[in-house]
């Protein structure tokens, strides 16, 4: 068989004879002596035209009379012997015409020297398309020459008639498949067994071909068996034989019947998927057939799940809830959902599992249960009492949940099942601001004209002072106190807070920032009475002798000689580092530094780091936070970008202290913005060249003080 374009007749290379000899007859008189040929190519493509070309070659000899005549054959076709698969029938060609007719002309006696002639005659044979996508081949036979006349071979004897030794191949146009198909319903659930049929398309003629089926199962328990589709007789092991559709000539059957056995319930809550296969050929080197993929829709999936706003009593309330002030609480209850997100009744006991996302997290709200349960046949939960946690974070929270839904394991498997925004809510601040900038532009100008009155005509020079009273830069809540510290971006000026007054001091021509930080705490009595009886009373007050006030200072290292630190890399441990101005007294105990995310001015968020306290013992004027500060690593590439260059993820720590004192980021050690640190993804294939060069002179201008470092430490 031959597929593609139709093909230009292909020639044996010799021709098919019964010859005649050629040469003069002395003996006999009145003849001529004749050699015929016939043609045909060996193959021809479905549907295209093939010419038996017929040719004599007649001589006259000298001197003989011969009588003009036509010899005249029939073309015959028939099956082409004992190649059973490839039967030739009636409809596959057409003659046209079936009978070839050769004239040769007469010759005088009196003609003198020999005459030779050749005479030739067609038949043509047109191929018919068929619907199968076999290949043919036809015989073809002259019957008896007719007219032959004076006309004899060499020997004198009379002509015979032309054969062919091999029959003409039809070569199929058709492309031969085998087709796996689901019969009846395709839409299955688990439970229900899947028939599927196995024919040749398009049917065979005469052909068979002998396919093994597989079955690649989810499960081991899933099997399949093979029929006879015509008289449901079972076909044993995975072996089909697909032959014709007639009993004869081939043992094997026009169609199989495959029916795939699945268990009722296998306990996986998840929709099943089967392929079954059909190849041909020997094992090793066999031919994929067809390819079948069937899914079962698994009748346990757990269903999806969203959060509604409910009183009491349970009744959802319309329109819905958006929002949650701090301190307040609201009741929710939990329902499964259909596609179109309608409540429906829960097929089996469901327990779900609420995890928060958004801004808002696990520390800005309580659940009056952590588990919520719906019962079998329920089509909602009962209400559950949602708390918005009071918290010191100023702006509004926006607190989304996600759902992880858990069935009855015993009876329909394991497996749980997740629901994205299931419910979204945003937490209302109802944070009492206890300190506040004052930001307006007259706050802004006190501080100009304060700035002005410290310097000349010409502006602020070195050597000059400002002082500024923190009233002109804060508001304080009533019944509240604040202690004050100073950073300094820059070295055109230095800058140190007392009390209530802040002092700036200009050092060289430039620019500077100055960063003033109030932390603000409840204002409390110091003067304790006590009176149990008539007679007898008391009154305490402390007296406290200070050297100077406390103030806090701290910086990243990571051992060694490396504590200037401003780029961490994820997976990697620091060290921070809380220096004291004087030794904590044995009065004060100790005092213990928490250390915040600064979340408006941060990139990362707090998935990306985690950090301890630093505690300052009394007598000691520095500790290091424990555990220490660990960059958290993941498999997302993180942090954006600046003209191309991965710009990392930015961190602003600040620290606060247990017993109010200001605690500032140190600004020896910090490049930039104090407390602001940088971190790099490991998703990213190297930090960027200039990050790269900015962390190494840091590391060596860092290891230039190490020794000073380590003694005041120590």
């Amino acid at each position: 068989m031959r597929y593609g374009a139709r093909l230009t007749h292909r020639w044996k290379g010799r021709l098919l004879t019964a010859f005649a000899a050629v040469g003069l007859l002395a003996a006999s008189a009145g003849t001529a002596s004749a050699q015929i040929t016939a043609k045909i190519a060996e193959s021809v493509t479905e549907g295209d035209v093939v010419t038996v070309t017929v040719t004599a070659e007649v001589q006259y000899p000298d001197s003989t009379a011969v009588t003009a005549g036509a010899i005249t054959m029939t073309l015959t076709p028939s099956a082409a012997g004992s190649d059973a698969d490839n039967t030739y029938e009636a409809t596959d060609i057409s003659l046209n015409p079936a009978t070839v007719s050769l004239s040769y002309p007469a010759r005088a006696a009196t003609a003198t020297g020999t005459m030779d002639r050749t005479l030739t005659g067609t038949v043509r044979v047109a191929t018919i398309d068929d619907p199968d996508a076999e290949d043919e081949k036809v015989s073809f036979t002259f019957d008896s020459l007719a007219g032959v006349g004076s006309l004899t071979d060499q020997e004198g004897a009379a002509l015979a008639v032309p054969t062919f030794d091999d029959p003409l191949t039809i070569e199929d146009d058709e492309t031969q498949t085998y087709v796996l198909a689901i019969t009846g319903d395709d839409d299955l659930s688990e439970g229900e067994d899947p028939t599927v049929s196995l024919k040749a398309v398009p049917a065979h003629e005469d052909n068979a071909t002998t396919l093994t089926l597989n079955l690649d199962r989810p499960r081991p328990d899933w099997s399949f068996a093979i029929v006879n589709a015509a008289d449901d007789s079972a076909i044993a092991g995975s072996v089909v034989t697909i032959g014709s559709t007639t009993a004869t000539p081939t043992a094997g059957i026009a169609e199989a019947e495959i029916t795939i056995t699945t268990p009722d319930n296998d306990k996986n809550r998840v929709d099943d998927t089967v392929t079954l296969t059909a190849h041909s050929g020997q094992a090793g080197r066999s031919t994929l057939r067809d390819t079948l993929t069937i899914t079962l829709k698994d009748d346990h999936v757990l269903p999806t799940v969203a959060a509604k706003v409910v009183d009491e009593d349970g009744m959802v309330l319309d329109p819905q809830t958006m929002s949650v002030e701090e301190g307040q609480s609201i009741y929710i209850a939990v329902m499964p959902v259909d596609k179109d997100g309608m409540a429906i009744a829960a097929e089996e006991a469901l327990e779900v599992e609420l995890m928060p996302s958004g801004s808002a997290d696990a520390r800005d709200y309580r659940l009056a249960r952590s588990t919520i349960t719906i019962a079998d046949g329920a089509k909602a939960s009962d209400p559950v009492m949602l708390t918005a946690e009071e918290d010191q974070d100023v702006g509004e929270e926006i607190l989304t949940f996600n759902a992880t839904v858990t069935g009855d394991t015993r009876a329909n498997g394991a497996g749980s099942s997740m629901s994205e925004n299931v419910l979204r809510l945003t937490i209302d601040d109802a944070t009492m601001k206890q300190i506040w900038p004052k930001d307006s532009d007259a706050d802004y100008d006190r501080i100009k004209a304060a700035i002005a009155a410290g310097a000349d005509d010409e502006g602020l020079n070195p050597g000059e002072t400002v002082t500024l009273q923190t009233s002109d830069l804060f508001g304080l809540a009533e019944g509240y106190t604040a202690t004050y510290g100073v950073s300094v971006e820059g070295s055109a000026a230095s800058a140190s807070a007392s009390g209530d007054t802040v002092t700036i001091d200009a050092e060289m021509a430039g620019e500077a920032k100055i960063t003033v930080t109030g932390t603000a705490r409840m204002a409390s009595s110091s003067l304790m009475s006590s009176q149990t009886v008539s007679n007898v009373a008391e009154l305490t007050f402390p007296v406290t002798v200070v050297d100077k006030a406390l103030m806090l200072t701290w910086y990243v290292g990571q051992g060694g000689d490396d504590y200037n630190i401003e780029n961490l890399v994820e997976g990697q441990s620091y060290e921070i580092i809380v220096n004291a101005n004087r030794a904590i007294t044995e009065a004060e105990g100790s005092v213990e530094v928490t250390f915040m995310r600064d979340r408006a001015a941060s990139d990362a968020d707090d998935s990306d780091y985690t950090v301890g306290t630093a505690t300052i013992s009394a007598g000691r004027d520095h500790a290091h936070a424990r555990p220490p500060l660990m960059v958290l690593a993941d498999d997302i590439s993180e942090g954006g970008t600046d003209d191309g260059g991965n710009v990392g993820e930015r961190l602003v720590l600040f620290g606060v202290a247990s017993n109010g004192a200001p605690v500032m980021a140190d600004p020896e050690h910090f490049s930039t913005e104090n407390g602001a640190l940088t971190i790099w993804d490991t998703a990213v294939p190297a930090l960027p060249v200039i990050a790269t060069w900015l962390l190494g002179l840091g590391l060596l201008g860092g290891g230039a003080r190490q020794m000073y470092l380590r003694r005041r430490q120590d």
